[in-house]
């Protein structure tokens, strides 16, 4: 959303936006995206509701609820429940993401994502993207576990910098479809889009990373194995990808396994259980998230059946 000013008497940004949008938008609902870090005044950030604004200029508001005109958005996902916070600092929160939910908004998807959320029970992010506050790195939808969130800008560029090094130490938890090969593994395989269908990736020598992943089966049960798996690479879908390449899809995959049908309530089981990286003083940090509830009932269920148990 941009507006343009000419000849301007000096006036509060709020109070000018209040006038300019009385049908659209309420001060509360003004203020709460001037501190949501998404109102700009010719391309510079605007943090305070009682900054002046004169002459002749442009605003512009980079918020994601502004693309739907049901403003009640701005207030639907303040509600800290909704997300489980394992840790917090000044510079970054550590959280549990659940299963079935997006980290950032896409053109599918503007309302139910972790930014909502977090743009909604936080006042401080990084804005170094506006349109993703405090994302640093990503996990899939249908993949639940720990993210690490940005509070500022001077944190954000720090973990990156981490991220690209190879310095992030992340861990993950899963259960195949069908059993792997070795208990103990490396997959060294290059991933790239799947010529079949774009929204997919697949190993292919073509236009392709290289992608490394360790795994270590944990519980080795009938035709399904319980395995961690540390990922040295960081390629979209990574884990899913060199898990069908072994012929042994993440269960309830529905992507990557087409002989299932698709499950709505939760997606495939691979939760992003652990992750270390380094804070201002070069101490290594460790975070773990808990294993959804689903995840470990299908454990149980896996652990009778090995057992003879019904």
């Amino acid at each position: 959303m941009e507006f343009t000013f000419t000849n301007l008497k000096p006036i509060r940004i709020d109070k000018y936006l209040v006038d300019l949008l009385q049908n659209e938008l309420t001060r509360s609902q003004i203020n709460n995206l001037i501190e949501n870090n998404v109102v700009f005044v010719n391309e510079k950030l605007i943090t305070k509701s009682g900054y002046i604004i004169k002459g002749s200029g442009e605003i512009k508001i980079d918020d994601i609820f502004l693309n739907n005109k049901n403003q009640e958005k701005l207030n639907k996902w303040n509600n800290p429940k909704l997300i489980d916070i394992i840790f917090e600092t000044d510079d970054y929160i550590v959280i549990n993401k659940p299963s079935n939910l997006s980290v950032y908004p896409g053109s599918k998807n503007n309302d139910h994502t972790l930014v909502n959320i977090l743009i909604s029970i936080r006042k401080y992010l990084s804005n170094i993207d506006t349109k993703r506050p405090g994302i640093v790195h990503r996990i899939d939808k249908n993949t639940s576990g720990v993210l690490v969130i940005a509070k500022n800008n001077k944190f954000s560029i720090y973990l990156q910098k981490q991220f690209q090094e190879r310095k992030v130490y992340k861990e993950y938890l899963a259960i195949t479809k069908g059993n792997l090969p070795a208990k103990k593994g490396i997959i060294d395989a290059p991933i790239g889009r799947d010529a079949n269908n774009r929204k997919l990736m697949t190993v292919t020598n073509k236009n392709s990373k290289y992608a490394i992943t360790e795994y270590e089966v944990i519980e080795r049960f009938l035709n399904h194995d319980y395995l961690k798996l540390i990922i040295k690479t960081g390629r979209t879908h990574q884990i899913r990808v060199h898990m069908r390449f072994l012929n042994t899809p993440i269960l309830n995959d529905f992507d990557y396994d087409k002989k299932i049908k698709k499950n709505n309530n939760y997606g495939q089981f691979l939760h992003s259980y652990k992750i270390c990286f380094y804070d201002y003083q070069n101490e290594q940090k460790c975070f773990k998230a808990k294993l959804p509830s689903y995840f470990k009932k299908q454990l149980n269920i896996l652990k009778r059946k090995k057992n003879g148990e019904n």
